[in-house]
């Protein structure tokens, strides 16, 4: 029973596909036009699941600068300034 189990949890972890769309929300060119500032978000792959956020920095010549990503949670709740 302990094995069928596993199996079936393991099964579940390899099937399970975290590919997430990717989609430009906003880029920015530095005013002295020497850098730029990209923000991408990919969709949550469930409903109220997290989102991937990737920030880059990069030059002129597209390299990058500084790179980073990070999830973004989402409870449900309301965004205002109490939370």
């Amino acid at each position: 029973m302990a094995l069928a189990v596993a199996l079936i949890v393991g099964l579940m972890i390899l099937l399970y596909n975290d590919d997430v769309e990717i989609h430009r929300f906003s880029e920015v060119k530095a005013p002295d036009g020497k850098h730029s500032l990209s923000i991408d978000l990919g969709n949550p792959s469930m409903p109220m699941g997290s989102h991937l956020v990737r920030i880059a920095i990069k030059s002129v010549a597209g390299e990058p600068v500084m790179e980073g990503d990070f999830r973004l949670a989402n409870d449900g709740a309301n965004v205002s300034s109490d939370n």
